[in-house]
């Protein structure tokens, strides 16, 4: 990668528009970037990571603080950067978020910021997290990578001089990206952690399982047996004691278990006993329970026998009531019959009445309708003589009294009835006639059946019509009735006594029967004798029982247990013959080997990187020390406690001693550092695919140099410089400006902000 011209604008210091034009250079050798202090020098490399980057070559500056301080309110801030890479031309332009001023109104707005770069074909890529990658893609290293490569800062390599080892080892880790070694030192201590804690786990299990195991106290192996669960006795030796206490349980258990089985069939007889003896008791109480109710039952019958007889008396009684019944239900009868005759009178007594009270009204409204008909008529008929009135003419005769004199004709009025009014009230009225003449026939009829209904009626209940009260026959008649029923029932309870009697009677006699033919056949024995047997045999059977589940609760105890150590020893010797080589591998990759040097996986491959920097370093230092100083990298640690293979340390071939990088001198010093950065940068470009850059800065340093190593230094950077390289050294040393002729000269105005120009003395 090589820079052809950059453009900066209200960058930094760089109040205006500035353009650098690095092709007047040439294309190799050395160039000096010089000027005031603060002037903006550095500035310049800040422009080119920025635009290639979009960050500063430090991590001082942030994007965000490129905007000039010095710029006019309208005008941008962007770098423009055109280069080559691999004989191929790009040119890429950023601008930085910064607050300008609105294009419309008053106040400021924030300028967002933007990324663009062209590619040889033309095309344009525009999002700056892709431009980014782009040209991390183009050039091959990302900005970590460039600074180091492209930037030597006299105070940053200065650190990789003097730093330690873990000072270097974080160093080293973000450079070459050796932190997956370090995850890989992780992923084995995790599975090293891991496999440990299962041993671990393992070994409990099995001394849990231990402790669980039964031995009673007194037995002979008690003792070892202890031992054994306090952890003192070998797996093996636990594994045999276990063996040995399970063979003396399974004998015991045997014999116990042939104890029981004779006890069993002892209590098998004993029981057959205490049947045969518990079932002759038993019929010999339900023998006697039956006798004895059947003596009871005998006595029952005679007294029932008795009772029968006496209610034979019943039945001249029952002939009479039920005569008195059947008299007391015909007079009940008739007088009902006559109650039901009372009120139909009284019923024909109210519709008479009804009858009469309806012909006294139709013949009202009749009245009324003969009133309004004679009013119709006569007021029909005055009319017709008006209307005859009106065709009298004085001197001629009247048609109805032959009068030629007319003194007082009838008047004539508007609001006479007509004819068919006239005959409407004559229908009215005769059919409120026929209506009335109906009435009163019915009237008649009622009148007459009343008078009949009266006549019978007084024949039989007198003048009075009173009908006698039923209640006194009522109650005769439930009192026969309720004496009859209980009659009845008194006989029928009696038989049925008696026939209930007699069929148990016949029942308890085949059950008595029954019983003693059993009772025939059975041995009296002494129940209590036998239950004590019994009783004695039962106990002794519970101890052996007890005995024996406690044999047998042991010994599964024990088995189980047994099993499971087995399985958990042979589980444990596979996991720890694999914990054999994990942790000598842990040791290994962790720098925990006895007898050597604290060195982890990371470290190691770090001082791959370190010796191959070291050679770059000396080939450089060789030259600019005039062969006095080799840096070589110290081979142990203080201790074997303390982490070690990063530390460095400086061979002076002039007295043969080796001593540490910090007894240099200021100017030893630095030129140490350069070819250390120098080395490291080769490093980089090498880890990188052969990445090359055909250009570098070199920042400050040369102040401390004498005439002589200022000679050496320049003749070292000069061969950097072969092969169309352009390495730009940044500093102010007047040496420089004279032995350097190509210069990029920033200066700073009175009013503070800078500017740049590019001279070539050749």
């Amino acid at each position: 990668m090589r820079p052809l011209r950059l453009t900066l604008s209200a960058f930094g210091p760089y109040a205006g528009e500035i353009s650098l034009d690095f092709r007047i250079f040439g294309e190799k050798g050395l160039y000096l970037i010089t000027g005031d202090t603060g002037a903006g020098k550095t500035t310049i490399f800040d422009a080119i990571t920025y635009a290639l980057y979009g960050e500063a070559s430090g991590d001082v500056r942030k994007p965000e603080m490129f905007r000039s301080k010095y710029a006019l309110p309208g005008s941008s801030t962007f770098v423009e950067l055109v280069f080559t890479c691999r004989g191929r031309e790009y040119k890429v332009r950023r601008s930085p978020r910064y607050q300008r001023p609105k294009e419309r109104g008053q106040g400021m707005t924030t300028q967002n910021e933007s990324g663009e770069l062209t590619l040889p074909d033309g095309r344009l890529v525009t999002k700056t997290t892709e431009v980014t990658k782009r040209i991390t893609e183009i050039v091959g290293v990302d900005r970590q990578q460039f600074t180091r490569i492209a930037m030597l800062a006299q105070g940053e390599f200065q650190k990789l001089l003097l730093a330690s080892t873990e000072e270097r080892m974080k160093f080293f880790r973000q450079l070459f990206n050796t932190e997956k070694y370090e995850l890989l030192q992780s992923e084995i201590g995790r599975d090293f952690r891991s496999l440990y804690g299962e041993c671990e786990d393992l070994r409990k299990s099995i001394a849990q399982y231990i402790s669980g195991t039964c031995c009673i106290d007194g037995h002979r192996l008690y003792e070892q047996w202890q031992r054994a669960v306090e952890g003192k006795l070998l797996l093996k030796e636990v594994l045999a004691l276990l063996d040995s206490l399970m063979q003396e349980d399974e004998q015991e258990l045997v014999f116990q278990n042939s104890r029981i089985q004779r006890l069993e069939q002892q209590l098998q007889e004993l029981a057959a006993k205490i049947n045969e003896a518990t079932r002759y008791h038993r019929l010999s109480g339900e023998l006697e329970e039956k006798q004895r109710r059947q003596e009871q039952d005998k006595k029952r019958l005679e007294e029932a026998q008795e009772r029968c007889r006496q209610v034979k008396a019943y039945d001249q009684r029952l002939e009479q009531l039920l005569e008195q019944i059947a008299g007391l239900r015909e007079q009940l009868a008739r007088l009902e019959e006559m109650q039901k005759e009372k009120e139909q009178l009284v019923r024909l007594y109210t519709a008479c009445e009804r009858a009469k009270e309806s012909y006294r009204r139709e013949e009202q409204e009749r009245q009324r309708l003969r009133g309004e008909y004679l009013k119709t008529e006569q007021a029909f008929w005055e009319h017709q003589a008006g209307m005859l009135s009106g065709t009298l003419i004085e001197g001629q005769p009247c048609p109805v009294c032959g009068s030629l004199s007319h003194p007082k004709p009838a008047p004539y009025s508007d609001q006479a009835p007509t004819r068919e009014q006239w005959q409407q009230a004559r229908k009215k009225l005769e059919k409120k006639e026929q209506e009335l003449l109906q009435i009163n026939k019915e009237a008649a009829g009622l009148q007459g059946q009343t008078e009949e209904k009266e006549r019978c009626l007084k024949e039989l209940l007198g003048e009075d019509l009173r009908v006698p009260e039923t209640g006194r026959l009522r109650q005769q008649l439930y009192e026969r009735q309720k004496e009859r029923e209980s009659l009845l029932g008194e006989k029928e309870e009696a038989e049925k006594t008696r026939n209930g009697l007699l069929q148990e009677l016949s029942l308890l006699e085949g059950e008595i029967q029954a019983k003693k033919e059993e009772l025939a056949g059975i041995q009296d024995r002494n129940l209590d004798q036998l239950t004590a047997e019994l009783k004695g045999l039962n106990d002794r059977k519970r101890e052996i029982s007890n005995t024996r589940e406690s044999i047998g609760y042991r010994l599964e105890k024990n088995r189980f247990a047994l099993e499971q150590i087995r399985q958990k020893a042979i589980l444990l010797e596979k996991k720890e013959a694999d914990y054999g080589w994990m942790k000598a591998l842990h040791d290994t990759v962790n720098g925990r080997q006895n007898e050597k040097g604290k060195i982890m996986l990371e470290t190691y491959v770090q001082m791959a990187y370190f010796d191959r920097i070291l050679r770059q370093a000396n080939l450089r230092l060789e030259v600019m020390s005039g062969g006095q100083y080799t840096l070589v990298r110290k081979k142990d640690t203080e201790n074997n406690r303390s982490q070690g293979g990063l530390d460095l340390e400086v061979v002076d071939h002039y007295n043969g001693s080796v001593r540490n990088v910090k007894t240099l001198s200021g100017g030893e010093a630095f030129k140490a550092s350069l070819c250390l950065a120098l080395g490291l940068a080769d490093e980089i470009q090498a880890c990188s695919g052969g990445v090359r850059l055909d250009t570098m800065f070199v920042d400050e340093g040369f102040g401390s140099l004498d005439e002589e190593s200022l000679q050496q230094a320049l003749a070292v950077l000069n061969a950097l410089s072969e092969g169309k390289r352009l390495v730009g050294i940044i500093s102010h040393v007047e040496e420089l400006k004279l032995r350097i002729p190509r210069q990029i000269l920033v200066t700073k105005t009175k009013i503070g902000f800078s500017d740049a120009k590019m001279t070539n003395g050749l």
